[in-house]
């Protein structure tokens, strides 16, 4: 990383920690942040008639993995915020035959309180066989992560909207992650 990209987190850091002191209960002045890396697994989505690839899809029936790389900003023994880029891919498919590919990336800020963690952000679906390839929107995200030194386990629920079709499709995802530098 570059000396000015390097300076600009590094600030970041230290004036969300001195906000987070101020203002957030029992918030510990901490060091810790940094880069971390991930991946996960789940299955997308309850599709509806707007998003279907084919007539007969039901959504993902087999695992959609994930790889995800962030940076934390905040973090202390009740509380941890991070920036995260991940990107997904999804196949949406009848019991017998694949009817399409999705590739959805997101870019989002996520806040634990905990173990709870709230995730919020947008997104953008490139769907291999559809008239309207492309669709962005937001996603909310609610779950837990158990933290193992810097090492860390999560489960989540999510919910897409798609702001062109006005509709929404939802997914659940367990992942690891790994953090480095300073960062757990």
């Amino acid at each position: 990383m570059s000396n000015a990209k390097a300076e600009v987190f590094l600030a970041t850091h230290i004036l969300l920690n001195n906000l987070a002191t101020k203002y957030l209960p029992d918030y510990l002045s901490t060091k810790w942040y940094g880069p971390y890396i991930g991946m996960s697994h789940g299955y997308r989505y309850e599709i509806s008639v707007s998003y279907k690839a084919g007539s007969e899809t039901e959504g993902s029936e087999k695992p959609c993995p994930a790889l995800q790389i962030g940076y934390q900003f905040l973090q202390s023994a009740s509380h941890k915020l991070s920036l995260n880029y991940a990107r997904t891919f999804a196949k949406y498919q009848t019991e017998n035959e694949v009817e399409g590919y999705d590739t959805i990336d997101s870019l989002g800020v996520h806040f634990n309180i905990g173990l709870l963690a709230l995730k919020a952000g947008w997104l953008n679906h490139a769907f291999s066989e559809s008239e309207n390839r492309h669709d962005g929107g937001s996603y909310t995200c609610i779950g837990f992560d158990l933290y193992f030194g810097k090492s860390s386990f999560s489960m989540d629920l999510k919910d897409h909207y798609l702001e062109e079709r006005k509709e929404h499709i939802a997914g659940g995802d367990i992942g690891l992650r790994y953090s480095f530098d300073n960062a757990n």
